[in-house]
């Protein structure tokens, strides 16, 4: 069987899930964090960790030099802004995922918001313009990703180019992983989004915790909801429907179509591993029966309190951590220096342990 190119920001999940369905990964990512390496038969760089972004050239090129290895490429998190590269990627190898025409339905924000407008989906107010009354409004990139793009609307002096705003409002961030084969989807699993001031930047994202418990009445709603979507849309494979809840209701922020990083939550209680099941619903529009979580399980990115040279990388392993850069490295203060995870049969156990996991990262360093 030919291996699969996963290509993310951080691949590490990606490729552990190939492996879990007995599949080969070649992992493209910006970290190459040792236990990506790992995990994958070969790792190629797509940019630079400082820069937090991939670089479009360099993933092409990569893509090039593993096309005779791979019989197709899976987009994890980090290809928002690099729609461009899509005709290029493509006379390399085919993309187990959404082509650019579907992905653009649900993250051109105009297309996007009007679609949910169309099918009675309830969303914070959006509008194109600043306000002018900034207060209460949040200024967003659509080409962002993990929450590094949102700003309050009284600090974006000058918004980027194609920047939309949108009312801030109360409630849990939240996502529902899914599954779909273009008419239909199947939720997996729903997720507390850990969100986090970091920085000027107020909703970076730090982790999940899944599954967590809602009311009946909402996941009825939700799964309602994201079945109108893919059938208007045709999205296929896996993706995260983010959303704000507010006991029984809920406003919905965004889709993005392609695996997430929670998958990672869930992808121990597949057999195959749910990237077996993403190749499945993208190229015979196959859904996987839906597996009750064996545990509540939580991830949660470390963030380096300052400027550190990792010099054993087994150390961090040996604590639990994961996404571990090579010896030598230096993390920049504030730059993801790890991620720690932990498992346990309520929420509320699973967050206190992530937290000692974290406290303990921290004292190594």
């Amino acid at each position: 069987m030919a291996a699969l190119a996963v290509a993310a920001l951080s691949a590490r999940w990606l490729a552990e899930s190939a492996r879990r369905g007995g599949r080969e990964a070649i992992a493209l990512d910006i970290f190459g964090d040792v236990d990506t390496r790992r995990a994958a038969r070969a790792w190629l760089p797509i940019g630079e960790a400082s820069a937090l972004r991939i670089d479009g050239a360099r993933f092409v090129g990569a893509l090039r030099e593993v096309a005779d290895r791979c019989e197709g490429w899976v987009a994890g998190p980090g290809f928002e802004s690099l729609g461009s590269i899509a005709a290029a990627a493509a006379q390399c190898l085919p993309l187990l995922g959404n082509d650019r025409e579907t992905t653009a339905r649900v993250r051109d924000p105009r297309r996007f918001f009007a679609l949910l407008q169309t099918l009675g989906v309830a969303f914070p107010e959006v509008r194109w313009q600043a306000p002018t009354q900034p207060r209460g409004w949040l200024c967003k990139d659509p080409t962002g990703s993990g929450g590094w793009h949102i700003r309050r609307a009284t600090d974006a002096a000058v918004p980027p180019p194609g920047a939309y705003f949108q009312r801030e409002i109360a409630g849990l961030p939240a996502s529902a992983l899914f599954i779909a084969d273009g008419t239909r989807s199947a939720i997996l699993g729903h997720n507390e989004l850990l969100v986090t001031a970091h920085g000027a930047r107020p909703f970076v994202y730090r982790g999940a915790i899944g599954p967590i418990d809602l009311p009946g009445t909402l996941r009825v709603r939700l799964q309602a909801a994201l079945d109108r979507i893919v059938a208007a849309t045709a999205l296929r494979g896996l993706g995260s429907f983010d959303f704000v809840c507010d006991g029984e209701r809920f406003y919905a922020l965004e889709i993005n179509p392609r695996p997430s990083a929670t998958m990672a939550l869930y992808d121990a209680d597949y057999p195959q591993g749910l990237l077996a099941a993403h190749v499945a619903a993208c190229r015979r529009r196959e859904l996987p029966a839906v597996r009750q979580a064996r545990a509540v399980r939580a991830q949660a990115i470390v963030f380096a309190p300052r400027t550190v040279r990792v010099a054993r990388s087994e150390a961090l392993l040996a604590l639990g951590c994961r996404d571990v850069p090579p010896p030598g490295t230096m993390v920049p203060a504030g730059a993801p220096l790890c991620s720690v995870t932990a498992a346990a049969s309520t929420a509320a156990q699973v967050r206190a342990e992530l937290a000692r996991r974290a406290d303990r990262v921290i004292a190594r360093v």
